[in-house]
């Protein structure tokens, strides 16, 4: 579903970031989507509860980051992550998992992401790394770091 909960401009006069939340919980989704709410420079322009639905949002518009929730069991959050950064190329990508044990960490960096959070112990964090990885990406498009 595409949605427009925002927070309004940044204080830059920057677009708001667009993000995709990708979170097949329904409660959790919601509490990511009200702690993205908050931060002034955030727009959360589209939720979704599965993978095939992430890819269409993906297909349909563009979003600055992807907020992905990796837990799905086994191989397939890695699938469904290593599926996101092809789709979301230009994207920041930003993964959720419960289980922060070294190695899943390291799959994630492999697999593309930007930045990785354990959701139960880091959960206030996420809104201010999305804003960091969009500064970041604004000043890569600009020339500015590499």
């Amino acid at each position: 579903m595409i949605s427009s909960k925002t927070s309004g401009q940044p204080a830059s006069g920057a677009p708001p970031l667009r993000v995709l939340i990708v979170e097949r919980a329904a409660g959790l989704r919601e509490r990511l989507a009200g702690l993205l709410a908050e931060v002034p420079g955030l727009r959360v322009a589209g939720e979704a509860s599965s993978v095939p639905e992430a890819l269409s949002l993906l297909r349909q518009a563009s979003f600055d980051a992807v907020l992905l929730d990796v837990d799905l069991g086994a191989e397939e959050g890695f699938r469904a992550l290593a599926q996101i950064r092809r789709e979301a190329a230009g994207s920041s990508l930003v993964v959720l998992s419960d289980d922060g044990e070294p190695e899943i960490r390291e799959r994630c960096w492999q697999l593309g992401a930007d930045s990785f959070f354990v959701t139960s112990l880091e959960f206030d964090r996420i809104g201010g790394a999305l804003l960091a990885l969009g500064r970041q990406r604004a000043l890569r498009a600009r020339g500015g770091a590499r």
